[in-house]
């Protein structure tokens, strides 16, 4: 991939310290927006076309890791929602107004999380909050949303309520990535497309992973798939997992099966790779979609080549066909992002932009009021994004169906489509 010198340092940084900042500097301050249209690409534009306004700014939170182990894929979420806030204010922003968006490091921490969403619902009163990446915030933003009667919008998939149930207690919780069953059927399409008929799965300890193997399990038998499932797990922190590399090997040989399939969160699949390789372990890899940010590139090298998995249709959105209502969307914001940040746009940054979108869309109805808004979010119909085309409903705040998904093989350092979800 071109244009990669930030990211290897910011990847080189998450290897020794765990800790790394994010790969762009923290942006400062939001311009306006118009979100794209649902059946359109947003047009990029080099420079504002509508005069400064003395409006008071929309402000939208985002609650991220900018600091922790999760940091640098979070930095990519972070730079996906600053990318669409420049280009919503250059055209005039939303209503008149601009969108600022006030950003909370949660520092991969509950505790310091939970401060930083109290600062920007109670004190900064922001209309929405964003985020985050480290899941274990989810809940306590779910409990946020609804007492304080504010939307939040999960850039991680929603872990409150599975999809196609009803929505409440969680009324106010929405999400731009797809839910664990959604997930899990994904990889079971990979597993399928590759022809494999048994398969031994292993997740690490961090949600929604646990979730994903939990509904494979209950899914696989039904798709003519024999699944192993390991206990063993680890977390985004653990950058020595040599010894679930050889707990995998053991079983293989036991086992027998055709492939392993890694459910994994951020740069961890990498750090399993490595431990195979000290061991000499080979086996053919289905992957997560976490497999699908530019890290996993720059760390993996030759190791990553060969590995096959579902993810969101921005990852080489020339390949697709031009009949998905995706495509020309997917292309200009990529296209725009790289230009931007010197890195491709991946999983992660594409959750971001959605954010973003989704409730740009639904401020030009609300205004200014939460309630109001999270009505609108509610009612979004037909509109297309990079993870999906969202439809939202009261009984789904998830908003997209498992065929917005692609399927994705890693070859000389490029994510390459080999098929649609179907």
């Amino acid at each position: 991939m071109k244009h990669i010198t930030v990211l290897a340092l910011m990847v080189l940084a998450v290897i020794v310290m765990a800790c790394a900042p994010a790969p762009t500097p923290v942006p400062t301050a939001a311009p306006p927006t118009a979100a794209p249209k649902a059946t359109e690409a947003p047009k990029a534009t080099t420079a504002p076309t509508a005069a400064p306004v003395s409006t008071e700014p929309y402000k939208i939170g985002l609650l991220i890791s900018l600091s922790g182990p999760a940091a640098a894929p979070a930095g990519e979420i972070r730079d996906g929602v600053m990318l669409e806030v420049d280009r919503i204010n250059a055209a005039g922003g939303v209503n008149g107004h601009p969108l600022q968006v006030l950003v909370e490091d949660d520092g991969t921490d509950v505790t310091k999380g939970v401060t930083g969403l109290t600062k920007l619902v109670k004190q900064d009163n922001v209309l929405a909050v964003m985020g985050p990446l480290y899941s274990d915030l989810n809940a306590p933003m779910d409990q946020m949303a609804e007492k304080e009667k504010v939307p939040v919008v999960h850039t991680n998939p929603n872990l409150a309520e599975a999809v196609n149930t009803k929505y409440k207690n969680n009324t106010f919780v929405f999400s731009t990535v797809q839910p664990p069953p959604l997930l899990a059927a994904a990889t079971l399409e990979a597993v399928k497309l590759k022809g494999y008929k048994k398969i031994i799965v292993m997740a690490d300890n961090v949600p929604p992973m646990p979730a994903v193997m939990e509904a494979m399990i209950k899914t696989a038998p039904a798709a003519g798939i024999q699944m192993v499932s390991l206990s063993d797990t680890w977390g985004n922190a653990d950058m020595d997992l040599t010894p679930q590399a050889t707990k995998a090997k053991d079983a293989a040989a036991k086992e027998k099966p055709d492939a392993l399939v890694l459910l994994t969160n951020g740069v961890s699949g990498v750090a399993f790779m490595k431990g195979m390789q000290q061991i000499g372990f080979k086996i053919p890899i289905i992957g997560a979609p976490p497999f699908g940010i530019a890290p996993t590139l720059m760390m993996g090298g030759d190791m990553v080549n060969g590995i096959v998995f579902p993810a969101s249709k921005v990852l080489d959105p020339q390949a697709l066909p031009d009949t998905d209502p995706q495509k020309a969307v997917a292309l200009e914001i990529a296209k725009r992002f790289e230009a931007k940040y010197k890195y491709p746009i991946g999983q992660l940054s594409a959750s971001g932009v959605d954010a973003i979108n989704v409730i740009a869309s639904a401020l030009k109805t609300s205004g200014a009021d939460r309630v109001k808004l999270r009505d609108a979010l509610e009612k979004t119909t037909n509109f297309v994004g990079l993870g999906g085309v969202f439809n939202y409903k009261p009984d789904d705040h998830d908003g997209t169906t498992v065929q917005s998904q692609a399927i994705y093989e890693i070859k000389g350092g490029q994510f390459k489509l080999i098929s649609l979800v179907k």
